[in-house]
């Protein structure tokens, strides 16, 4: 196959697949702004700390190389909602002890 065809079959797989994700993404962005423009606000306390030890690249979850054996900690948000109903989050990102928002905060 010659290079022109190779570049126009790669262009007619993957301009798709990249627009469709494209799409995916602008669709996520107009979400989370409506959520934040006209959501409800409620203040919530870190109720505990979840910890985590990271896995190596072997086994299950993509982590980078310098992670393995580090161990993250996930902060746990509780809140009330205006009808009284209690809620609980958990932070998807984990962190550092020194860089994760203290119990209480």
């Amino acid at each position: 196959m010659s290079p022109f065809g190779l570049s126009l079959l790669f262009s007619a797989v993957f301009m798709p697949v990249g627009a469709m994700v494209g799409a995916l993404a602008y669709g996520r962005v107009r979400r989370v702004r409506s959520l934040l423009a006209d959501g409800a606000q409620a203040r919530g306390v870190v109720t505990r700390l979840e910890a985590r030890e990271m896995s190596g690249p072997s086994e299950s979850g993509g982590v980078t190389f310098r992670s393995y054996g580090t161990t993250v900690y996930h902060p746990v948000v509780s809140w009330t909602t205006e009808t009284g109903r209690p809620m609980e989050t958990r932070n998807m990102i984990g962190r550092p002890l020194h860089r994760t928002p203290p119990i209480g905060t």
